[in-house]
């Protein structure tokens, strides 16, 4: 088939199917099986992955939806995208990455009252809505630290489903939730931008990439989040903290300063447009 599309139209792209450099599952393949063989390597253009951030399951009576937040250390989220790309360099340099699944169920506590058959026996569990806002721009800045292509969420629109992906929309029903405001926020701000460095990390405090326009030194975005959370079994117990951090090395002082959006209106910049040189956004 990969031969036919070539045929009939060399320049269009060709993915794997759903892989990951590991043993494969009920959802994926094994990307070191044929994938690297000399006659299948010039069938295909992209390496395929499919990610989510679930809670390895210590036992069968556990749940297997649990869910974290990007950056917790425990979850295979970002190493299975890791290991695809060392394996990429290794064996099929050239080859794209696209990351064609990922998201979080958040659904209301209506819905979880609904839960029923294997969702309800094993206790499947969602977050609250509003809680998923951040979690959403999380992955987009983890991946955009790493050789990866494209990066798809799945998926656009939900009906408040208690089920696995039964409420892990940007909009329930057609109505945006606070994670579409805070994806569009992100669109608008970095979508002619692209990423330039890690300006820092620290664990479980912070973390700030470096974003340029262009190529364009002169017009830069920081972007500075915290890559903590908590998961989906233990929200109960969840006790949120405040954690105060100072950037240094600023090119100049910052011209705008935006928080996440969470609604439509954006947050309003904390700094007035000030004349400078080198406008740091």
């Amino acid at each position: 088939m990969a031969s036919g599309i070539r045929e009939g139209d060399p320049r269009a792209k060709i993915l794997t199917p759903a892989v990951r450099a590991r043993p494969g599952d009920d959802y994926s393949q094994d990307l070191r099986g044929l994938y690297a063989e000399k006659d299948i390597l010039p069938l295909y253009d992209v390496i395929n992955l499919h990610t989510y951030a679930a809670v390895a399951r210590k036992n069968s009576s556990e749940s297997p939806w649990n869910r974290s937040y990007p950056e917790d250390p425990a979850l295979v989220y970002l190493k299975v995208v890791d290991e695809a790309i060392a394996w990429r360099d290794a064996n099929a340099p050239g080859k794209e990455i696209w990351i064609t699944e990922f998201g979080y169920d958040a659904c209301t506590p209506e819905a979880m009252k609904r839960r029923r058959d294997w969702f309800l026996k094993l206790d499947g569990r969602a977050s609250p809505t509003c809680s998923r806002r951040s979690i959403w721009s999380d992955p987009f800045f983890a991946f955009a630290g790493r050789d990866i292509q494209r990066a798809y969420i799945y998926y656009y629109d939900d009906n408040d489903s208690p089920s696995v992906h039964g409420c892990a929309g940007l909009t329930r029903k057609f109505v945006p939730k606070p994670s579409f405001w805070a994806v569009k926020q992100l669109y608008e701000l970095l979508g002619n931008y692209r990423f330039k460095r890690v300006v820092e990390t620290v664990p479980r405090e912070v973390c700030v990439h470096e974003f340029e326009s262009g190529g364009d030194a002169n017009h830069v975005i920081w972007a500075a989040w915290s890559p903590t959370g908590v998961r989906t079994n233990d929200k109960d117990l969840y006790v949120p903290r405040e954690k105060k951090v100072t950037l240094d090395g600023l090119p100049i002082l910052p011209i705008r300063v935006f928080g996440m959006a969470t609604a439509e209106a954006t947050p309003r910049s904390r700094f007035g447009k000030r004349p400078a040189r080198r406008p740091l956004r």
